[in-house]
């Protein structure tokens, strides 16, 4: 759930305008619209962040970041020196939370971001495919060449107007020149590397789906929706719905 392209309808869901695939059905062999389609997409983006928020299991485990799985495992390995359980282990591995270390996966959701990374996957491939470093020939194009000026101009460009920010915090953010990657305060899902991206980026859209399903960590509604969904699954979170009930 840390990918913003995920949450793209028009990069997921392929053109309606003539097609007749097999995906427009369900599992009822009745045919969707696109709107049944983007429907059942950000059902499962919510399943996804569920589960991705839900505590520790031995499945989910490869799951968590690095410096958690290192906390997790000196943890199993201290208790099982005083001959605890692995039960105990379990649930104390169960209390450890992602929030608690800062997650090295996690991208700005600004376009700008998304774009200088797209560029530099690409660069970093075309070294490795001419020689893999920057004296290759194929760098002294004027194309290549071009390209370098303008990015180090837009570096420059960038670094200025991160001096001239205020270090005071904006919308729960740190200083812009931290350039730490920090949780949209909204919806805790989207992560933004400073507050000038940040506000770029609601102003790109991310406004309009902050705070709902499928952009926020799944409460009360998302648990219940599930049940009803998955009857036959056990929900620790949420009391049975028939509770209270006469």
């Amino acid at each position: 759930p840390l990918d913003r392209a995920l949450y793209y309808h028009e990069s997921n869901i392929p053109d309606f305008v003539g097609d007749d695939q097999f995906w427009r059905h369900d599992e009822d062999l009745n045919e969707m619209d696109e709107a049944d389609v983007a429907a059942r997409h950000d059902f499962t983006l919510v399943m996804l962040i569920r589960e991705w928020h839900a505590p520790w299991t031995p499945e989910s485990h490869r799951s968590f970041q690095k410096p958690c799985r290192d906390a997790m495992k000196t943890t199993a390995l201290c208790l099982n020196r005083h001959a605890f359980p692995t039960v105990i282990i379990a649930m104390v591995n169960r209390y450890i939370a992602r929030s608690w270390w800062p997650d090295e996966r996690k991208e700005c959701w600004h376009f700008e971001c998304k774009m200088n990374k797209l560029s530099q996957s690409i660069r970093t491939k075309f070294l490795e495919r001419n020689g893999g470093t920057e004296t290759s020939d194929h760098l002294d194009s004027p194309a290549i060449q071009q390209d370098i000026e303008i990015r180090r101009h837009s570096s420059n460009k960038k670094r200025k107007q991160q001096e001239q920010q205020q270090a005071s915090m904006i919308n729960g953010f740190a200083s812009s020149k931290s350039r730490q990657i920090e949780d949209c305060p909204g919806c805790m899902v989207a992560s933004f590397c400073s507050p000038l991206h940040y506000k770029y980026a609601m102003q790109e859209g991310h406004k309009r789906e902050c705070g709902r399903p499928p952009c926020r960590i799944p409460n009360f509604e998302e648990e219940m929706v599930c049940r009803l969904v998955f009857p036959d699954q056990v929900f620790e979170n949420i009391p049975p719905i028939n509770q209270g009930r006469a």
